[in-house]
């Protein structure tokens, strides 16, 4: 074990320009050691992914020195991976899913040292059987960099077997997860490959002419959030809910000069389910803030992932697009912004859900969201009108100034 460790050091400290080789894993030793839940984006996650033998799924493993996996729970789990030296090439996945369902799957994300995002992908609607998933990499100097996984998989097996990255000046025939066999015997099923950050997909059903789906639909959290949000059921069971504030308690100006109330992600992961409403052909935007992270001599990971889910035929609910913001990503501009996703031709009832994640000294919330008709103009859908008044319940209180002033006194902290 020892030596094993001893010569993967040597391996990952070399560079490209002394020793091009190709970097893997496969879990069969050094997890515990080498992996960690709680430290860096997943600290904030309550459950890690766990380490398992094939046997006890009574599943044949893609190589026959395989004998070990790692797979998330029932709620979303989280674990980072060891450093090694990257630039330009291939990030190559091996996974396995079985009973994919709607709530289920995996996003993998690639940091830098310094905690600057290089590139994530969230991977959906996978077929049964084995799957090799592909990320570029695309440095063009030499980094330091490692993977985070996220994952879950309620009611589903989902599992990765190995991963590696093949340098782009290499023949990934040549970069081996397991001895005496080659990669042109693997026994994926598919393999996909993704150029792009975070895209959005689309169900599209055939057009139909309904004016109770062209309205304009809006939610502004002044009235009633307690009681028509839901935080214990479907894709957000058992995680925190959002929390409901007030722009009174804050140092800033709201997004609306008729606008009070706020909702924020929790220090953990936090997630909440709005109402079911109709949705036609348009666009739902959502009106959110987040923190300078520039402001912070250490990197700051805070994110609001959104999903659009509605029902599939036995009753599950189906995600049929989804967007991610987050302080790392590489158009984030502190500040206000409005996250935007287009609904095409969907004529029925849906909802959202907001996930979010803060950390300690940072500012993440939602004031507002819509979803406009591709019939109606912008400005005919109003978010705000006529006098407010606000739900009578409880309020959490924090401030900016407060914010900030925690940074300062927070350890960089180390993947």
């Amino acid at each position: 074990m020892e030596n094993y460790i001893r010569f993967l050091f040597i391996l990952l400290m070399c560079s490209n320009s002394y020793c091009d080789e190709c970097i893997t894993y496969n879990f069969e030793e050094g997890f515990d050691e080498m992996f960690s839940y709680k430290s860096g984006v997943c600290k904030d996650f309550l459950n890690p992914w766990t380490k398992n033998n094939y046997s006890s799924l009574g599943l044949e493993s893609p190589h026959p020195s395989s004998t070990t996996f790692i797979s998330p729970s029932d709620q979303l789990s989280c674990v980072s991976s060891f450093m090694f030296n990257a630039t330009k090439g291939i990030l190559d996945i091996k996974v396995y899913t079985k009973s994919w369902g709607n709530s289920d799957y995996i996003k993998i994300l690639v940091y830098e040292s310094s905690g600057g995002l290089i590139g994530s992908h969230t991977f959906r609607d996978l077929m049964e059987g084995w799957h090799n998933l592909r990320l570029p990499i695309s440095n063009d100097l030499e980094l330091d960099v490692y993977i985070v996984f996220l994952g879950t998989g309620p009611g589903s097996t989902v599992l990765i077997d190995s991963f590696r990255y093949i340098p782009l000046t290499m023949d990934e025939e040549d970069c081996y997860i397991f001895y005496y066999s080659t990669p042109s015997s693997s026994t994926a099923d598919s393999i996909t490959e993704m150029n792009t950050i975070d895209g959005t997909d689309f169900d599209e059903n055939s057009v139909t002419e309904n004016p109770y789906f062209e309205r304009c639909i809006k939610f502004n959290f002044e009235n009633h959030f307690n009681t028509t949000f839901s935080s214990g059921s479907g894709f957000c069971t058992g995680a925190n809910a959002w929390t409901l504030s007030n722009f009174t308690l804050l140092e800033m100006n709201c997004f609306h000069p008729l606008s009070t109330s706020l909702i924020a992600p929790k220090s953990t992961f936090s997630c909440i389910t709005s109402p079911n409403f109709p949705m036609g052909d348009g666009k739902l935007e959502f009106n959110v803030y987040m923190g300078n992270v520039s402001r912070s001599n250490f990197p700051l990971f805070w994110m609001i992932n959104i999903l659009v889910q509605v029902k599939s035929d036995d009753g599950t609910d189906k995600t049929i697009a989804t967007t991610s913001y987050n302080s790392h990503s590489v158009n984030f501009v502190p500040g206000w912004n409005t996250l935007k996703i287009n609904v095409q031709n969907l004529w029925q009832e849906g909802h959202v859900v907001l996930m979010g994640i803060k950390t300690e000294g940072s500012i993440v919330f939602m004031d507002s969201f819509r979803f406009i008709p591709s019939t109606m103009n912008d400005d005919m859908c109003i978010l705000y009108e006529n006098q407010i008044t606000t739900e009578d319940s409880e309020i959490t209180k924090f401030t900016v100034t407060e914010a900030w002033e925690t940074e300062s006194d927070t350890e960089k902290w180390i993947p």
